[in-house]
């Protein structure tokens, strides 16, 4: 079959794609930046499992370097493990905070994604539903 490409333009972004189905329909999303920083709170399920990472560290370091464990990334194995679980659990917050702030700075929040290409109307509905469940906002049906 031959491809074609097409191209939607939709409040000012355009979403492109290159395909040999037809397609009638696509569904559109925001991602949820209130959601995203209430996610940024460590749960107690989060917590466990930065203790389990950090004692992974401790036993790598322990072990010594092993043959297919680069230096840089055996140093950062010991560089870790040289710190408390809370001193880690702490680096890794930070870490969610400076990645959320890069990707608001980014404009992540501020864009629409294509959640779903769909050849008829149905269809389109059952992805709209799905993405409200996801907890994305600002989705749209866009007929093409």
């Amino acid at each position: 079959m031959t491809k074609r490409k097409i191209t939607v333009t939709h409040n000012g972004q355009t979403f492109t794609r290159v395909t040999a189905r037809n397609y009638s329909h696509i569904v559109l999303f925001q991602r949820d930046i209130e959601a995203a920083r209430r996610a940024l709170v460590p749960t107690s399920g989060w917590l466990e499992q930065w203790a389990r990472d950090h004692a992974f560290f401790r036993e790598e370091a322990a072990r010594g370097r092993q043959q297919y464990t680069s230096e840089a990334t055996f140093a950062e194995y010991q560089r870790k493990a040289a710190q408390t679980v809370e001193e880690y659990a702490q680096e890794r917050g930070a870490e969610w905070i400076r990645n959320f702030e890069n990707s608001v700075a980014k404009g992540y929040y501020s864009k629409q994604y294509v959640h779903s290409w769909c050849g008829r109307l149905d269809l389109a509905q059952k992805q709209y539903n799905d993405a409200l469940k996801s907890g994305y906002i600002n989705v749209e049906i866009v007929a093409l």
